[in-house]
């Protein structure tokens, strides 16, 4: 990849590793796109089995959140005026090279163009599965590509079709 920032590299790498890995899960507040890249950069391993995990009350264990991030957004939507919000929001900017809003962005991107969270994974195949995570991660690095000024190349969302069992038509 030629001409791209140092950030959009590792995290476009971040998210591309999370999707052929299946520890990504929209819906999934300890798999999804900004969780992937929080625990990326300390050093936190997601499992599958904490991807495709979720409880009738949608807890997961706490050491997938190396950092409250859910006490500054959820879905993409940022959270003002809770007492903790901004230290929160200090210790995000702090790891990542990300503001809060990009990371909202980032979020609330995959989230709205993935229609199926995990607790309907069941519902459907791992094929269709793989075509929503697709145009979820699609849509996102459009948004990568955009914060860093980068010259849109249909080769990025095109390493996502290499999925050996994605089909898409």
């Amino acid at each position: 990849m030629k001409n791209t920032t140092e950030r959009f590299t590792r995290v476009y790498n971040i998210l591309l590793e999370a999707y052929f890995n299946g520890t990504l899960a929209a819906g999934n507040c300890a798999a999804c796109a900004v969780n992937n890249i929080i625990c990326n950069y300390k050093g936190i391993q997601i499992t599958k089995e904490i991807a495709n995990y979720i409880d009738n009350k949608g807890t997961h264990p706490s050491k997938y959140y190396p950092i409250v991030w859910m006490d500054v957004f959820g879905m993409g939507e940022i959270y003002e005026n809770l007492p903790y919000t901004n230290t929160a929001k200090k210790d995000l900017e702090r790891l990542l090279p990300y503001t809060v809003k990009e990371l909202a962005l980032i979020e609330r991107t995959f989230e709205k163009n993935c229609k199926i969270k995990v607790w309907r994974y069941e519902e459907f195949s791992e094929q269709e599965i793989l075509e929503d995570q697709f145009n979820g991660l699609s849509a996102v690095v459009d948004v990568l590509l955009e914060l860093d000024n980068i010259t849109p190349d249909i080769s990025y969302n095109n390493k996502f079709k290499e999925h050996p069992k994605l089909q898409l038509v």
